[in-house]
This record gives structure tokens, sequence and C-alpha cells, in this order.
């Protein structure tokens, strides 16, 4: 269905790799294909998806991650459970570990996991630059044993989270700076490093 103003008791958003920046979903403000229509608020009713799988009508109504699956580089968004995700896309949920998922998007949708991803699967680049990521990709996403200053990465998502909420146009130029140094010096990086990073990034 499509719906602009819904019931979230009765109601998941629908969203796919189309409509996912890194933070925020881009719901209601671009066109989400399905097969062969387009829609502009799309929704799926929960009782009704609940009847042709429990499963997905499980993993929709949990706090997760939904990683677009085709794109240029990691784009993630952070949900609380209250959106479907489409075939397109892949869910990370809280695993064994119990890592907080604010602290996970964090890194995943930092400058430095960009450019880990840029150039360590530079060689599945289709037509475009796109590479279409899968749990392969994602499991060898390097990640620190022992995370520094937890509670800054989760204050900075927390207020990117609650910006994107109000405005999807808002400005988090401040918090994703935070949140890259946090990643950085979590992985010791030093500032030559820093720098070429960010330079290759801007190629």
């Amino acid at each position: 269905k499509d719906i602009k103003n819904f019931d979230d008791n009765k109601y998941f958003k629908f969203i796919n790799s189309g409509t996912i920046d890194p933070y925020s979903t881009l719901w209601g403000e671009r066109k989400t294909q399905y097969i062969k229509n387009q829609y502009q608020n799309p929704v799926i009713n929960k009782k009704e998806l609940g009847i042709i799988s429990t499963l997905r009508e499980s993993i929709s109504s949990v706090e997760k991650i939904i990683v677009a699956n085709m794109t240029r580089g990691l784009e993630c968004v952070y949900d609380s459970g209250k959106i479907m995700a489409g075939k397109s896309t892949t869910v990370i949920l809280k695993g064994k570990s119990n890592i907080d998922l604010k602290i996970l998007i964090g890194f995943l949708n930092s400058e430095l996991i960009s450019y880990f991803i840029l150039t360590y699967f530079n060689s599945l680049k289709m037509a475009g630059g796109y590479i279409n990521f899968g749990k392969d990709q994602i499991h060898n996403i390097p990640f620190p044993k022992i995370i520094i200053e937890k509670d800054q990465i989760i204050k900075n998502v927390n207020i990117i989270i609650n910006k994107k909420n109000k405005n999807y146009n808002s400005d988090i130029s401040k918090e994703l700076i935070k949140i890259d140094k946090l990643i950085y010096k979590n992985f010791n990086i030093n500032q030559n490093e820093i720098k070429e990073i960010k330079n290759y990034l801007q190629l």
C-alpha cells in the first residue's frame, strides 16, 4: 500500500537499497521501486506480513541495521523496529557479542570503513562503480577487539538519528567528523594515514 500518514502500530515502512542513505531513509522523499511499480510512501500491513512470513515479520519488528546491497560504498540506516527491508538489502541484528548496534553503525558509516570497502573490494566494482554488498563482504569488514570511547560514539550517532528523524536534510557534518575521529582512534590511524584516506575518498 501507498500511505503517507499511517498507524505504525498496524504498518511497517517498506524500504529497499534505493531508499537508503547513511543514517537515514529516503522513504517519502524518493519513490521506491518494487517489481514493476513505484511507491512514494510504501507500507506493509504487519498482520498480513505475519501470515505470509512470521520470520520477516519478527525481523522487521526488532532493532536492526539495514544495509543497502547495491551502492558505491556502505550505506546503513538504524531502525528501532518500524521498517521492513526489501530483498535488495542486508539486515544486521544484535548478535552474541552484544555490541550496541549504534556503535556498529558508527563504524559502518565511517570514512575509514568506506575507504576499506572501496579498496578491498575494488575488484567487485561494476558499471558506475557500484558494488553488490552481501553478508560475505560485511563479514570481512575489520572491527577492533576492544572498542574505546563507546559512549561518545553512541552519543553522536543518537544525535544524528534524532536530527534525521526530524528532518532528512538536517546538517550532521559536525557529528560525522566527531565519529570519524573516534573510529580512526580505535584503529590507531595516524594523521598522515588519515590525510591519505581523505584524499582517496575525494577522488
